[in-house]
């Protein structure tokens, strides 16, 4: 139960993450800083909601491929930071390309700026997954490791040492 509030607190912080970058394109810091009084709180409350709104829309693409990419993730243990921000970038790759072939002719995601905005908005919600759910991947409550099993990929066949003998001793061969 601890490991699937993890996985869900991890993925509500990595979506807003995601969020507050994609949002950070449209409404700059610049753009923050050079405002004051009742026009910056005012765009503030605009930046929130739109943060918000950014949020719940990515993570209908987001929380499905994350959490097959999470289910590995913790399946095999991996708990680095640049899995985390790999996994994140190619996640984001995967929703800039969806927004590119879902447009008509008028291409307005085919640039270098919307790439990157994707990429670094994918590594941020990544890196932020492991630092708040990934980096603990594979731990049981009491701080023991997963065993997980390998699957075998081959089974060799049985040697006569193998077989057992009448009396329950393996017999050895000579």
């Amino acid at each position: 139960m601890r490991t699937i509030l993890r996985i869900l607190i991890g993925l509500t912080l990595a979506c807003l993450a995601a969020a507050v970058v994609k949002v950070s394109h449209v409404i700059t810091p610049a753009e923050l800083a050079s405002l004051s009084g009742d026009a910056l709180g005012a765009r503030l409350v605009r930046f929130g909601e739109l943060v918000l709104l950014t949020a719940t829309q990515q993570a209908l693409f987001i929380v499905p491929l994350a959490l097959i990419a999470i289910a590995v993730a913790e399946t095999n243990r991996l708990r680095g930071w640049f899995t985390y921000a790999l996994l994140g970038a190619a996640i984001a790759g995967a929703g800039w390309y969806l927004q590119y072939t879902g447009e008509g002719e008028l291409r307005t995601v085919a640039n270098p700026y919307a790439a990157q905005a994707y990429a670094i908005e994918g590594m941020i919600a990544g890196l932020i997954y492991w630092v708040s759910a990934g980096r603990f991947a594979g731990w049981r409550r009491g701080g023991g490791l997963v065993r997980a099993k390998p699957l075998p990929l081959a089974r060799s066949r049985p040697q006569v040492s193998d077989v057992p003998a009448n009396d329950g001793k393996a017999v050895k061969a000579k």
